[in-house]
């Protein structure tokens, strides 16, 4: 009576690249997209400055977003024995991107209260950030 073909919808998360303006694909391999040298230039002891990122859904189907997890964080403001701490906020929305929908997360980075004197002034550090989502419902 009937047939048809069929086909996998696409699934593409991105991320938002405040140096360019422009939407990444998130499906390469590699740091893709490098934060303004300023999102967390004033960091202090007990201070934390924050720095907002973005994913959208440029998909065919709703995507589940994963917590942010911290991939590496190198350099001295990490060290110890007084690091740096790194935090994130929930996202903005319900964490399911419906097509064309964006959700945004809040990334703080705080200097640790024991900071004292100019231990840690002028010390520079690296993070890199990793969001991922899926086509399905994730199991908390």
């Amino acid at each position: 009576f009937f047939g048809g073909t069929t086909a996998a919808a696409e699934f593409e998360l991105q991320g938002y690249n405040p140096t360019t303006t422009d939407w990444e694909d998130a499906d390469s391999n590699g740091l893709r997209i490098v934060l303004p040298a300023d999102a967390f230039d004033t960091v202090g002891p007990g201070i934390g400055d924050t720095y907002t990122v973005s994913v959208r859904n440029d998909g065919a189907l709703p995507i589940y977003l994963k917590a942010p997890v911290m991939n590496t964080q190198t350099g001295q403001l990490f060290a110890q024995p007084d690091p740096a701490a790194i935090t994130f906020s929930a996202y903005s929305g319900d964490g399911i991107l419906a097509i064309g929908e964006q959700e945004n997360v809040d990334v703080t980075v705080t200097g640790n209260p024991n900071w004292s004197g100019t231990a840690y002034q002028g010390r520079t550090g690296a993070l890199t950030i990793r969001i991922e989502g899926s086509s399905s419902p994730i199991a908390p």
